[in-house]
């Protein structure tokens, strides 16, 4: 689970490869509306994303190579998780990477 803001430093990238992140939005409160996910690779914004509730899969292309990528994925909104659980969440990311 990640909240309204993650970062996370990757590997190398090149041009013309993809960001891929793959994850979820839970239907609990406000994101049963869904979600709006902003992506900046080394602090420079990428992409703008609307999210429905349930799975998604974005990929953002890679404009220039990196030896390191520095990600931040930066979300609209967050809800408490139920069940007592109450960690602050907008989404769950199954996967991140670079293809």
């Amino acid at each position: 689970w990640v909240s309204d803001h993650a970062m996370m430093k990757l590997g190398a990238s090149r041009t013309g490869g993809n960001l891929v992140i793959r994850g979820m939005v839970p239907s609990i409160g406000v994101l049963a509306k869904g979600n709006v996910l902003r992506v900046s690779i080394d602090g420079k914004p990428i992409a703008t994303e609307a999210l429905r509730p349930g799975r998604f899969e974005v990929h953002v292309p890679i404009v220039e190579d990196r030896s390191v990528t520095s990600v931040n994925l930066d979300f609209g909104v967050q809800e408490k998780l139920p069940n007592r659980d109450d960690r602050p969440v907008s989404a769950r990311i199954d996967m991140i990477g670079i293809k």
